[in-house]
C-alpha cells in the first residue's frame, strides 16, 4: 500500500519541490496552500504524514495538526 503524504505550504516553489522529491521516493503526495484546503483534504482522506508550514495565509499550521 502506498503511503500518503499531505504537504501544506503557501510557497508554490517550495511545495512543488517537496512534492517532486517525495513522489520520486515513491510516496503518494497531495498538497494544499492553506489551512482551509488542508482541512478539506483531511476530511476526504487519511494521511500517513503531514508536512505543514507554520505560517499560512488563513491561520497557522498548528491548527492543521490539532485538527
Amino acid at each position: 500500500m502506498e503511503e500518503r503524504i499531505l504537504v501544506v505550504d503557501d510557497d508554490p516553489g517550495f511545495r512543488n519541490l517537496l512534492e517532486t522529491i517525495l513522489v520520486g521516493e515513491g510516496y503518494g503526495v497531495e498538497s494544499a496552500d492553506s489551512v482551509g484546503q488542508a482541512l478539506r483534504a483531511g476530511a476526504r482522506r487519511k494521511y500517513d504524514l503531514v508536512v505543514v508550514d507554520l505560517k499560512l495565509p488563513d491561520g497557522d499550521g498548528l491548527a492543521v495538526l490539532r485538527w
